[in-house]
């Protein structure tokens, strides 16, 4: 049975990020709200011991993005396996 709280009916965005050498990742994030107005800040929830999380930690710059519905087959290559693991540019690149 799945819990409620694994299947959100809310926004998917997508969190990415670049590395000191300059690899991109890219991360599926449903926990984001925003805390304030001006100046406009997010605040994002990313799991530990992440590609991620290390990125965020490394760098001072990240996007994030709100997806659609036609990129609901990006979901699965950017949250479903590590940045540390696999190249997920180069995946969602060579899917095109």
């Amino acid at each position: 049975m799945r819990r409620i709280w694994n299947r959100p009916a809310d926004a998917v965005w997508s969190l990415s990020t670049q590395s000191v050498n300059g690899i991109g990742n890219m991360n599926i994030c449903t926990y984001v709200t925003a805390v304030s107005l001006s100046p406009k800040l997010m605040l994002v929830a990313v799991y530990k011991n992440t590609q991620t999380l290390l990125n965020c930690s490394v760098g001072n710059k990240v996007l994030l993005q709100l997806l659609t519905q036609e990129l609901a087959p990006v979901v699965r290559v950017c949250g479903q396996k590590s940045g540390k693991d696999i190249r997920k540019i180069d995946r969602l690149l060579y899917r095109e």
